[in-house]
């Protein structure tokens, strides 16, 4: 039998360009993030596929989040029209 595979989504309720402007709101998207992380380690989650579409700050604040024994694996995928590649794995 196949493993079973849910997706799940960690986005703003309203995303736009300006949504982080302040040290603050990188503080709060960090807590958010981990606090999102930790129910995915929860729920037993160890192999991590990220399809970002994030500001710069936050892909840093992402990286810097995820701790290298977390998750078994990590993979990072890329737009390249008209798919997803994949563009990195963390082992």
């Amino acid at each position: 039998m196949a493993p079973s595979f849910e997706t799940v989504e960690f986005r703003a309720v309203a995303p736009n360009r300006g949504i982080i402007r302040t040290e603050a709101h990188v503080q709060a998207f960090r807590r958010e993030f981990n606090s999102f992380l930790m129910q995915l380690i929860r729920a037993g989650v160890r192999h991590l596929h990220i399809h970002p579409a994030t500001l710069q700050c936050a892909s840093v604040e992402i990286g810097r989040t995820l701790l290298p024994k977390t998750f078994e694996s990590v993979f990072v995928w890329e737009w390249q029209a008209p798919e997803w590649r994949n563009a990195l794995r963390l082992k």
